[in-house]
């Protein structure tokens, strides 16, 4: 007999880190981002494959969104950027600023 295991536990929030307000990568560097949901029932978890990731000017900073890559951000030109994380299916975001350096 297997037993299973359901809850009813929504995703209340999500935290970007590294454990900072701000990530730093240099131009031509890549820096893996996490990403973890605080739930209803008390719970959490790593999702950072589960978020869709954005970068608010990818001219200064990419953000992946491939499998086995997702979150991994890389400097493509000096300057300020913010990356976000959404959970797909209840919209619920986090962003973190992302200095580019030389």
């Amino acid at each position: 007999m297997t037993n299973v295991v359901t809850s009813n536990a929504t995703l209340d929030s999500i935290t970007i880190g590294p454990a900072t307000l701000q990530a730093e990568v240099t131009v031509g560097e890549s820096e893996q981002l996490t990403a973890r949901g605080a739930y209803s029932d008390s719970t959490f978890f790593d999702i950072a494959t589960e978020v869709n990731w954005a970068s608010s000017d990818p001219a200064v900073v990419t953000v992946s969104n491939i499998t086995g890559e997702k979150g991994q951000i890389t400097g493509v030109m000096s300057g300020f950027a913010e990356v976000t994380a959404t959970d797909p299916r209840t919209l619920v975001t986090d962003t973190i600023s992302v200095v580019v350096l030389q």
